[in-house]
């Protein structure tokens, strides 16, 4: 019985000293970027879709990984961050999250978490996650994204929290709103929010929904009214944005690109902005008014990428900006860059004058997919640097430490988005490769020969795909100088 009893305790004591020790990341860059955000203070901020925080107090040029979370029993390690917004008076950033409501007052350095009441999104594994976030004095108002689980039906809903008075109001869509729009329009909720304090006279609310389109929420006296926006399109709907000295709305689309239009005389008029370019997404994660020209337009387009929105089969780009002319409603000019992006952010407090007018001068943008990356620019978005240096967050399939010809140890990381290798201790991550060949990811490996300037490697990959014809083994060839492959893999066998 005694040493059944030490046993006990000295297995408590081993985890409990395991769990407590300090972690250092020490992969590389990769994963699916989420969100872009930059503070007050100069500070950027991106996240990983599946979990992970990363923060740069060096505009991008290096980023650390941020794990400090109270109020969770899992700390950060597992919420992915989708949108923050900061109070301009204190400084206190608050985001919007997989795991609920969050919010720091040292500028992002430590995070706590606000419990507002709902259960929905209050506990570890939540129905709902917060998509989207709009800070109206001490007022959070908290758009919801449904997690789609069986047995729990979505409800289409706007939560309203009073940071002060710490309270919390339901403003659920009126359900014949919902179904005048589509059937299908119950079943799945994303909801993006934007918010004028005077528009058409109202402080108004403005909703929209992936599944059955976009609302408004108007202040009447003391109670919030429904009012349903009609779509000019029958697109999924990503986002919508008001210019608020304008009164001018743009619409996202899931396929159309974006529309834009005004209420006039109680009569909704739109104009379709067709894209112009042959390799432009039609789906708009993204869509920023810059801070210091409202005529510059930011859209973050592409396909193919994890983010909150479901998954096309059509895949492209569609990063850039616009100069917008309000009397025609047209873009007066477009600039394109071969990136994708779920989010764009700009710096408050920095502005540029470049030959197309003032701009914001450092924006953040985060991308996704095959292009796992956080770009910036400095110039008000003419050039672009991508910033990934400590910033490790790959989806890693198996981690393999290998014995060369030369009896030296290396160790291999297999992951989604590309491979890597360390060849020693002390060194860095090298010979970054991705089989292109190959439709699945990357199982297995083994050294064939540690040569003077080259590596032989062998690779075996496997699922995902479904057609067995693109998996199987490879042999590749990687420099040692370069760290990259040298001609094109071959196929040893097919099969996974």
């Amino acid at each position: 019985m005694r040493s059944f009893i030490l046993t006990i305790l000295f297995t408590f004591l081993f985890l409990h000293v395991f769990s407590m020790e300090s972690w250092e990341s020490i992969g590389y860059w990769g994963g699916d970027r989420q969100m872009a955000f930059i503070s007050s203070r100069g500070t950027y901020f991106a996240s990983i879709t599946s979990g992970g925080l990363f923060r740069s107090a060096d505009r991008g040029r290096t980023w650390r990984l941020i794990l400090r979370g109270n109020g969770s029993k899992i700390g950060l390690r597992d919420v992915g961050f989708i949108e923050m917004v900061e109070d301009e008076e204190s400084g206190v950033i608050y985001a919007g999250t997989t795991r609920g409501l969050w919010f720091s007052k040292d500028d992002g350095l430590s995070w706590k978490r606000i419990k507002v009441g709902f259960r929905g999104v209050d506990t570890d594994d939540p129905d709902y996650m917060i998509s989207s976030i709009v800070l109206v004095n001490k007022t959070i108002f908290m758009g919801l994204k449904n997690k789609r689980r069986q047995g729990v039906r979505a409800q289409k809903m706007v939560l309203e929290y009073d940071l002060e008075k710490k309270k919390l109001i339901f403003h659920p869509i009126p359900r014949q709103m919902i179904l005048s729009h589509s059937a299908v329009g119950m079943r799945q909720t994303i909801m993006k929010l934007d918010y004028d304090d005077n528009f058409d006279g109202h402080p108004t609310l403005f909703v929209s929904d992936f599944s059955s389109g976009y609302y408004m929420m108007i202040k009447v006296g003391n109670r919030w009214m429904w009012e349903r926006i009609p779509s000019p399109t029958d697109k999924p709907a990503t986002g919508i944005r008001v210019n608020r000295r304008r009164d001018i709305v743009f619409l996202q689309t899931y396929g159309d690109w974006i529309y834009v239009g005004r209420k006039d005389r109680g009569r909704w008029i739109w104009k379709h902005l067709k894209k112009t370019s042959e390799g432009l997404c039609k789906l708009v994660h993204d869509l920023k008014i810059d801070p210091f020209n409202e005529e510059k337009i930011w859209f973050g387009c592409g396909c193919g990428l994890t983010s909150i929105f479901p998954r096309p089969n059509w895949l492209s780009n569609g990063f850039g900006w616009g100069i917008f002319d309000y009397e025609r409603m047209k873009f007066k000019e477009l600039k394109f860059f071969k990136y994708p992006a779920t989010q764009i952010s700009f710096d408050p407090n920095h502005s540029i004058r470049t030959e197309d007018g003032r701009s914001a001068k450092y924006i953040l943008a985060s991308l996704g997919g095959a292009n796992p990356d956080v770009i910036e620019s400095d110039d008000g978005g003419y050039r672009w640097r991508k910033d990934n240096e400590g910033m490790a967050g790959e989806t890693i399939n198996n981690v393999l430490c290998i014995e060369t010809s030369k009896n030296k140890e290396m160790v291999f990381q297999l992951a989604v988005s590309m491979n890597a290798i360390l060849p020693s201790p002390d060194s860095s991550w090298k010979y970054f490769f991705r089989l292109r060949e190959s439709k699945a990811y990357t199982r297995d490996a083994v050294v064939l020969e540690d040569g003077r300037n080259t590596l032989e490697i062998l690779v075996a990959t496997g699922y995902p795909t479904r057609k067995v014809e693109t998996t199987g083994l490879f042999r590749l060839t990687l420099s040692k100088r370069s760290g990259k492959p040298v001609g094109k893999p071959k196929k040893l066998l097919t099969g996974p």
